[in-house]
Parts: structure tokens; C-alpha cells; sequence
């Protein structure tokens, strides 16, 4: 795996979920178990070290359960960045609390996504089993990605179906209202309308 790549969105994730963190005390037990799982799932081997370090000169516990998470990470990151040789590429502490401030999210979701469809690939192709803690952070991250995102949680409705395709209705499929045609201006297609309740 590229870390040139996944290292900043990495660091994205981080901040998004140490951002939530701050705003909802709620998701506090859960940020801090996952942020525990850091320094053991890196996949840059320095970046483990020097962050393994780092939590066990300031652990997390405090700075997580009161708030200031996104402090924490941003210390966490010049600290490794520093061991890297790299301390000129972190910003400042205010810079990244006004964005924090101003954007909706450090990271998109779709980019989460990719980055946690590349660590499984990732473990997939290794020849031994990796440490538990990999998959336990793999659920926690879409746990909070859900969470944090704000995805919501598709209700399953029964739709009616057409029992042979005809013309443009395909497997249950019809031509979109002129209302719900795409950014092109193409037609599209959409499902069939949910059975009305009687």
C-alpha cells in the first residue's frame, strides 16, 4: 500500500473523527477505543513507532474524555511528522480548528470508504492472520464513519415489479419523471413505486 497516498487521508480520518469527538460527548468512549487502535494499525512502520511513542508520553484518555481530541491529533501528527523529518508539512493549531470550524468534513465519506477497501485488500494478500486489533478497528471506523457521516439507514420497502421486461421497463424499472432526469439531461431510470398501504 502507497502510504504517500492513504497517509493524508489517513490523517484526514483522524482529524474528522477527533473532530466529532469534540462535539459529541456521546461518541466519546467509542473515538477513544478507536484512537487506542492508532498506533498499532498504521500502515507506515515509523509512523507506528513514533505514534506508539507519543501515546505512551501523553495517553489519550484525558485529552479524549474532556474534549480536546483535535488537539491531541494535531500534537500526534506534528510529533510523528517531526520523527519523519517532515515537521514543516503540519499546520498550525488554529488553522486546523477554523477549518474545523468552517468545513463540513475533513475527509468525504466516498474517500473512507476507498481508503478502508484498500486496507482490506491490504490484509486480504497477507499470507498470516493479522492481530485481532486490525479487524476490531475496521468495525469501529465504519461504526463512526456511519455515525459521523450521518449516513442513513436505507429502509427496505416492498416495490412492485413487472413480470416480463417491456421496452424500456427492464427487471422493474421505468423511465424517470422529466423531474428526476439526470445532470445531463439524460433520462434515466428509477424503480417502480412502492405498494401503496391499504
Amino acid at each position: 500500500m502507497n502510504t504517500n497516498v492513504t497517509g493524508p487521508l489517513d490523517w484526514g480520518v483522524i482529524e474528522e473523527f477527533a473532530r466529532a469527538n469534540d462535539r459529541t460527548p456521546l461518541l466519546r468512549p467509542l473515538c477513544l477505543a478507536w484512537m487506542k487502535t492508532i498506533p498499532l494499525v498504521l500502515p507506515c512502520a515509523k509512523c507506528r513507532g513514533s505514534s506508539e511513542a507519543m501515546v505512551h508520553l501523553k495517553p489519550p484518555e484525558n485529552e479524549f474524555m474532556e474534549g480536546r481530541a483535535l488537539a491531541y491529533v494535531h500534537e500526534l501528527k506534528s510529533f510523528v511528522n517531526d520523527k519523519l523529518g517532515r515537521g514543516e508539512r503540519t499546520i498550525e493549531l488554529e488553522v486546523l480548528q477554523k477549518r474545523a470550524a468552517v468545513w463540513k468534513h475533513f475527509v468525504s465519506f466516498e474517500a473512507l470508504m476507498d481508503v478502508l477497501g484498500l486496507k482490506v485488500l491490504n490484509m486480504a494478500q497477507r499470507p498470516e492472520p493479522l492481530p485481532k486489533v486490525h479487524y476490531a478497528h475496521l468495525v469501529m471506523t465504519l461504526q463512526l464513519a456511519f455515525v459521523v457521516y450521518k449516513v442513513p439507514i436505507l429502509k427496505f420497502r416492498r416495490l412492485k415489479f413487472c413480470s416480463r421486461p417491456q421496452g424500456p421497463r427492464l427487471a422493474g424499472l421505468q423511465p424517470m419523471s422529466p423531474k428526476r432526469t439526470r445532470n445531463n439531461g439524460s433520462q434515466g431510470y428509477g424503480l417502480l413505486s412502492p405498494i401503496p398501504k391499504t
